[in-house]
């Protein structure tokens, strides 16, 4: 079970008090600077990435340098293993009372995942994971096909 934080009772006047503040911005400045050596860490993955991509695809050498393609090889192999490996959702319910709701989804959510042609993000996805070590989706509702949207999210544009 997860602990919940508790956090004091703070009347709210209208102004934030210094002390929650200084805390946020402390708790921001860590976080931008971390993220700063991932920034970092992943700019050097990738590039590592492509100089061993060059050497299978000719028009990027001159414009890069290369060593080997064994990199290259063995994200493009892994991520083939892992789009035909596709999981598919299991959906079980928490309760007893939640068997309906559970079978319902079960059916839905695939159905649904097919229609954002969840896949393709999958296999994006994955390629991030094996060259970065991590991945992020985007969970969106669309104006304008009144339906949900699953997207890969660059973890360069998260802040």
């Amino acid at each position: 079970m997860t602990e919940q934080i508790m956090m004091p009772e703070l009347e709210y006047n209208g102004k934030i008090p210094k002390e929650l503040r200084d805390e946020a911005l402390a708790a921001f400045n860590t976080y931008k600077g971390d993220k700063e050596q991932l920034i970092s860490l992943l700019k050097d993955n990738e590039k590592y990435y492509r100089d061993s991509y060059t050497k299978t695809v000719p028009l990027l050498k001159e414009k890069m340098n290369c060593n080997t393609p064994f990199i290259f090889s063995g994200i493009e192999n892994a991520t083939a293993d892992a789009s035909e490996n596709f999981p598919s959702p299991n959906i079980i319910e928490r309760t007893p009372e939640g068997s309906k709701a559970a079978e319902a989804l079960s059916k839905i959510i695939p159905v649904q995942l097919d229609m954002v042609r969840f896949k393709k993000t999958f296999k994006a996805n994955t390629r991030n994971k094996l060259k970065y070590g991590t991945a992020v989706y985007g969970v969106f509702y669309s104006e304008t096909t009144k339906n949900i949207d699953v997207r890969a999210i660059d973890i360069l544009d998260i802040f």
